[in-house]
Formats: C-alpha cells, structure tokens, sequence
C-alpha cells in the first residue's frame, strides 16, 4: 500500500488519550474537539487530513465535501455506520476501522448476558422427585410436608426416623427434642445454619447435607456476579428500560489481565478458577486447608491474606461463616484493598462486614459489589442493596434445576449408604457415628 503523510488529525469523540500519546510520539499534530454540531464540524475539518470518530460524530456527505484535505477517516470501534462511505469513496478517503480492539470486550459481553439469562429461577422448600422417588424404590417410606410451622413440625416429626430439610425450615432444638424416633436429618444443600447440630448431637441424630450438588451452580452465578460487575449488567438493562439511551455511564472494563483473588479454594472457589482463567484473568487465593502445591495444580497462587488484599481487582469468598471469616472483609481489610475492587460474595452472609462495604462504596474505594447472600435474610440493610453499583440478589446460589436435582439425589443416597452401613462424605456431626 503506498504511504503517505498526515500532519494533522482531529479527534471529534471522546477516544483514550493512548491514541492521541501515539500520534503526538510520531509528531503528527493532534486536535481533539468534542461535541461538535454538523456545521461546526463542516467548518473545522476544512485544515484537517485526517478524523478520527467514535460513534457519535455522523460524518456526512456534507461534511467530507468540505474535507478539501481530508485522507483518512478512522473510526475507533467497528461499525461505519455513521461514516458516509460512498462518498469518502468517491473522494477518494480512505475509512478504516478498529476490528480487533473491542473483541475481547464483545466476548465477555456475551458470555455476561449468556450467565445473566441462566440464573431467574427461584424455589421453595420442596426437594426435587428425584429424592423421593430413590428412597421409595428402596421402600422406605417417604411424606411429603411442606410450608409447616414450627408448631406443626414439632407435631409431625414425631413419627419419623429421618428429616430432609432445604433452608425454608429452621430444625430448632425444640423440633429435635420433640423427635423421639429421629436418627438423621438431611440438608439438601450445603449450608446447615438452619438446623441445631449441637442439639442433634446431643440426642445422637446425625446431621448430613449434600456438600457437592449445587458445586457448579454457586460457581456459575459467582463467574455471573463478576462479569456483570465489569460491565455494569443490571444498572445499563435497568436504565434502558427506563427510557434512557445512555453508554457513556456505564463503560466498563474488561477481565484480561484483572487480578482475581479467591479466599477459599473448595470445590467452589477451585470451579471459578478455572472458569475466570478462560478469561484470562490471573488468579490468586487464600485457604489455610489447601496446601500451595495444590493450589498449582489448578493455577491459584496461594498467598497469605495481607499479600492478597492490595493486589486483587476482584476479590470472592468461598468459606464457611466461622469466628474466623466473620466480618473478614472489614473497614481495616477493606483499607488494604486497591481503590476500586470488586468483592462478590455467593457463600454467607457475614464474611462481608455490610456497614463496612457500604462505607466503602460511598467513599469510592469500592468500586461494586456482587451480593447473594446477607447477614440477615431476607436483608433490612435497604441503603446498601440500592446503591448504585451493587447487584445484588435473594440467596440463588442454588437456585438451578440442575443443582436441585443434584442435592436432592445427594442427599437420598446418603440416607441409603447410612442404612447399608457405608460411610458418607457429607456427616456434619460426625462425633455422633463414634458414640453408636
């Protein structure tokens, strides 16, 4: 392609001043000069040889008419729409666009809005058939009773040998004492906040709960949480619905490169690993279980936590609420994280101090945040979950059909592995196994 020079550009669009550095390196005299009307645009690209736009300049036949020494139109982004073309054509000007630079932007978009449209199921406290119908084929007979009160369950469990539960019902001591027959209750999820292990140990009732079916679906909304928080997701649909044609406010960024800390490395934290790691993001982590030789071998660097909170972007929690992780993210860790991080919580509430998150989203230290899970269900702390750059959203960790079915079968063939004398990997109160 023959060469040819170019002393002077105008920039008629907001572009990243990398552009403008690039030009100015080459000394090629670079003018940038926003929101210009079509006749103050006609009137300034008469002395120019060159315009670069994005997708708000229109660049008429009019006004590369009057482009007496224009050579080049460039449209930062992909499409021309907005460039006359047959008549930059007929002038012979050359329009050229950027088809490689938004590509990896376009491509988490997608994979964003493909998540985003995958998790809208919610359900009660019903466990799915799959559960029923494993023990029924064992003959083990199985009622379904759900939606009691806890008057009505200390009533009804009365009778029964076994309780499958979900996070609906609240197993108090009161429930377990009044279940004089009762040898095991089964949570069919992960979480067992909702039933009193300590009671249970106490009467000898073993406690199981299902630790891996819902495994791909929290990890599948955390991977959700973070790709809507690096494209502002939930704020750009609502505003659209709204009426508002708006891009300019929610501009994002893109995960290549990004820094992503991940603070318990389970199953969970090991799934949105691997999966942000097809992003390209570098992922880092913190599990006092998890040797680091083992964390290589799934591509998370193990660092101590004072290490992890000033280089991550994005940081998500993976642990149990324990002494430990109570209120782990707090003012003073918070202080240590780099201005604009992102935190996504899909595992407890109570690892993310609330008060002190939304301290520091006001202050702009905290740049998002993805919440499922809160310290009180349903969550009062209102001022938080209407800031503007949280997402937030009621417990959907395992809110798939998919992960129903998961727990549900879980759960039935640890009962039948229970009544075959085998182990289990789900006991919670295992204690309980030693004193029978």
């Amino acid at each position: 392609m023959t060469s040819f020079s170019l002393n002077k550009v105008l920039i008629s669009d907001s572009v990243d001043p990398s552009a403008i550095d690039i030009l100015r390196q080459r000394n090629v005299s670079t003018d940038v000069k926003t929101g210009l009307s079509k006749e103050q645009l006609i009137e300034t690209i008469r002395d120019y040889e060159a315009l670069i736009v994005r997708s708000a300049t229109t660049v008429t036949a009019d006004v590369i008419k009057a482009a007496k020494h224009l050579k080049v139109i460039g449209r930062a982004g992909v499409g021309v729409d907005n460039i006359d073309v047959d008549a930059a054509t007929k002038q012979g000007v050359i329009v050229i666009n950027a088809p490689g630079g938004n590509t990896i932007s376009a491509a988490e978009l997608t994979c964003t809005m493909i998540l985003s449209l995958s998790r809208h199921l919610t359900q009660a406290d019903s466990v799915d058939p799959s559960a029923i119908d494993i023990l029924r084929q064992r003959n083990v007979s199985t009622d379904v009773k759900t939606g009691l009160s806890k008057e009505q369950l200390i009533e009804t469990i009365r009778d029964y040998e076994a309780l499958i539960v979900r996070s609906a019902t609240t197993v108090t001591a009161d429930v377990i004492k009044a279940a004089k027959h009762l040898k095991v209750i089964g949570r069919a999820g992960v979480g067992v906040d909702n039933i009193d292990v300590d009671a249970a140990t106490k009467q000898g009732v073993i406690v199981i709960n299902a630790p891996g079916g819902n495994t791909i679906s929290a990890a599948e909304l955390t991977c959700t949480m973070i790709l809507s928080l690096s494209r502002h997701l939930t704020q750009a649909c609502a505003s659209l619905k709204s009426g508002v044609w708006d891009r300019k406010s929610f501009s994002g960024n893109e995960l290549l490169g990004k820094t992503l800390a991940i603070v318990g490395l389970g199953r969970i934290g090991r799934e949105v690993a691997t999966r942000m790691q097809a992003f390209g993001m570098k992922t880092i982590g913190f599990d006092p279980l998890v040797p680091a030789d083992v964390s290589k071998t799934f591509d998370v660097e193990s660092l101590p936590l004072e290490q992890i909170w000033p280089q991550a972007d994005y940081i998500t929690v993976h642990t149990p609420l324990i002494p430990q992780t109570k209120n782990l993210l707090n003012d003073t860790t918070l202080g240590q994280c780099k201005k604009g991080v992102r935190l996504i919580n899909v595992a407890r509430g109570g690892i993310i101090d609330e008060e002190a998150l939304l301290r520091a989203l006001q202050s702009g230290h905290v740049g998002g945040a993805g919440l499922d899970v809160y310290e009180e269900e349903p969550p009062k702390r209102n001022q938080l979950l209407s800031h503007p750059k949280v997402i937030c959203t009621p417990h959907l960790g395992a809110s798939t059909a998919e992960a129903q079915i998961n727990v549900a079968k879980e759960i039935a063939l640890q009962f039948l592995d229970l009544i075959d004398g085998k182990s289990v990997p789900g006991i919670v109160n295992p204690s309980v196994l030693k004193k029978q």
